[in-house]
């Protein structure tokens, strides 16, 4: 699992813009999606959405999916492992 997250954060860091956060800092326990934790926003969704695809071969199926998923790196990375065809 570890080493999924440690991927998720080098492809954060890489595909979407951080505002300069280190990602390195950031635990795998933090929300994605809050100002406790990296702040990200729909469009960064939907770039994660892209680099998931792309590098995982992991596509969303449903909103509901998404919300679950992208709910820390943990809950990310967990959906990675069980759902990566690359």
């Amino acid at each position: 699992m570890q080493q999924i997250i440690s991927e998720l954060k080098s492809l954060l860091a890489s595909g979407i813009n951080l505002g300069g956060l280190d990602i390195s800092r950031v635990r795998a326990d933090e929300p994605l999606f809050s100002k406790q934790g990296l702040g990200l926003d729909s469009i960064d969704a939907m770039e994660l959405c892209l680099l998931l695809q792309k590098r995982f071969g992991i596509a969303l199926e449903t909103i509901q999916h998404g919300r679950e998923a992208f709910n820390t790196l943990t809950t990310l990375a967990e959906f990675v492992e069980n759902n990566r065809t690359r």
